[in-house]
């Protein structure tokens, strides 16, 4: 016999006989105390055979409430599981373009977050009909795009640059995302390992770098979708990243994101050329000119 339905058997003989629930709290209550028995069990290493049947009672009180809310037991977990593969697809997808292969031996802190970027991402898209980027690691092939990109709102930004960018990332100095729209360039990031301000360094602290959005893709999430592959793939060997904020209006809106990110000034004040800016100091301000952030991703 189908488990939903006998399961649903034994609810209706219950109920006939009047062996039945009269409110949610109380099948709240009871599926509380199985998993404090549950937990007890696990606490002081019960045995395997008692901590099943635990299990079972947490099982069927949970479906208990299931059927006293009139839903069908057996279509409510195909919805779950549907539900989690769809996560579970997206949590893949975000793992592959943060860099990762497998997620086997990351901690757990690193586990979650990417779970919990994978949920935002699905419900957002169930209730959007914003186009799908693709989020990728810099190939050879997307130089010419970027260079383009620039060159046709009057950014100088050489082919030389991301070269060095390529090059760079072949040798696991740095790791840089683009993000597309079929042939459409629209932004990057990277993450250098070892970030040339000092403090950072010292601690091994990865520094965010060089984090660009085209103006005509702003306000899209793009800057979002590419700070969390960031923090992601740093999260993989630090539990902390830092950033440089330049200090000029043009970078009003970037120094708005990392603060509602959770980022926070470092404290050691402002660097210009990764140089300290000593009081009464006269420097020019330009995109050297900067303020550092760090953002703890988890605790160590």
């Amino acid at each position: 016999m189908n488990i939903f339905k006998r399961l649903t058997a034994v609810e209706k003989q219950a109920d006939d006989f009047g062996f039945m629930w009269s409110n949610t709290g109380q099948i709240f209550e009871q599926i509380q105390s199985e998993c404090e028995e549950i937990k007890d069990n696990l606490s002081q290493l019960g045995d395997r055979h008692h901590l099943q049947e635990e299990m079972g009672d947490l099982i069927h009180a949970v479906f208990s409430l299931c059927l006293f809310m009139k839903f069908d037991a057996e279509e409510t977990c195909v919805k779950s599981i549907e539900k989690f593969e769809k996560r579970f697809a997206e949590l893949k997808r975000l793992a592959h373009a943060a860099g990762f292969e497998t997620l086997k031996g990351q901690p757990v802190d690193v586990l979650m977050h990417l779970w919990t970027q994978a949920k935002e991402k699905v419900l957002l898209n169930s209730h959007s009909n914003a186009p799908s980027w693709e989020y990728r690691f810099l190939t050879q092939s997307d130089i010419p795009f970027i260079v383009s990109a620039f060159t046709t709102i009057g950014w100088n930004k050489p082919a030389s640059l991301y070269q060095k960018y390529l090059k760079e990332q072949e040798n696991d100095q740095r790791c840089v995302w683009v993000a597309f729209k079929d042939n459409d360039f629209a932004g990057y990031v990277t993450l250098k390992w070892y970030s040339d301000y000092l403090p950072f360094r010292e601690q091994n602290i990865p520094e965010i770098s060089d984090l660009n959005v085209l103006p005509k893709f702003r306000k899209q999430g793009i800057a979002s979708e590419l700070l969390s592959l960031v923090e992601t793939k740093g999260g993989a060997k630090s539990a902390t990243v830092g950033i440089g904020v330049g200090l000029s209006s043009d970078y009003g809106d970037a120094q708005k994101l990392y603060v509602k990110r959770g980022y926070v000034p470092d404290g050691r004040g402002i660097t210009h050329n990764y140089q300290p800016v000593k009081f009464d100091d006269s420097v020019r301000l330009d995109d050297a000119l900067v303020l550092w952030f760090r953002k703890c991703l988890y605790k160590e």
